[in-house]
């Protein structure tokens, strides 16, 4: 079945605030996540309440949408309390019961979606999907078993493809050595 994306979430543009080095909130960058979306928060950033005008706190199972800059979805998993996004962000809650916060940040990083993304796609100095764009992306949605499995798979071929870089990581330590 498909469905358009607007139809099974919620969206919210993350909060347009530079971050500061000290404030009551952590705000989230693109540039705290690497190139597959793995959360790597190595500059902190923070701003303070006036923020919350703009945008909620973030909650485990919100997918971040990256509009700019490297597209990508990933599921925020509660990594630090009382964070927001910036307005690099489009938040997106589900709010249908029948497809899986993971799947769906899954296939929004396909290659059918990135395909979608491409043709869509506003080239400038920094290329930027739009909002409106989003809103009609077809979401192809299997049923909750064949979801499931789905995310358990790309689960397990990310722990295969980490441990093989690590592997190699550690062969070329040896030979190294023996030079």
């Amino acid at each position: 079945m498909k469905k358009l994306l607007f139809s099974i979430v919620e969206a919210q543009f993350g909060a347009n605030v530079s971050g500061k080095t000290v404030g009551m909130y952590p705000c989230l960058q693109g540039r705290d996540f690497n190139l597959k979306g793995e959360y790597q928060w190595l500059d902190p950033q923070f701003t303070d309440e006036s923020a919350l005008k703009y945008t909620r706190l973030l909650t485990k199972g919100d997918i971040l949408f990256s509009l700019k800059g490297k597209i990508f979805a990933t599921v925020w998993e509660d990594q630090i309390q009382n964070a927001i996004a910036t307005g690099t962000f489009l938040i997106l809650k589900v709010k249908d019961p029948l497809v899986l916060p993971e799947y769906l940040a899954l296939y929004l990083n396909s290659f059918k979606a990135k395909k979608y993304y491409d043709l869509h796609t506003k080239a400038a100095t920094v290329n930027h999907i739009g909002k409106k764009q989003l809103e009609i992306l077809p979401v192809e949605i299997p049923p909750l078993e064949k979801q499931q499995a789905l995310v358990q798979l790309n689960k397990l071929i990310m722990l295969e493809k980490k441990l093989t870089s690590e592997l190699l990581n550690k062969k070329e330590k040896i030979l190294n050595t023996l030079i």
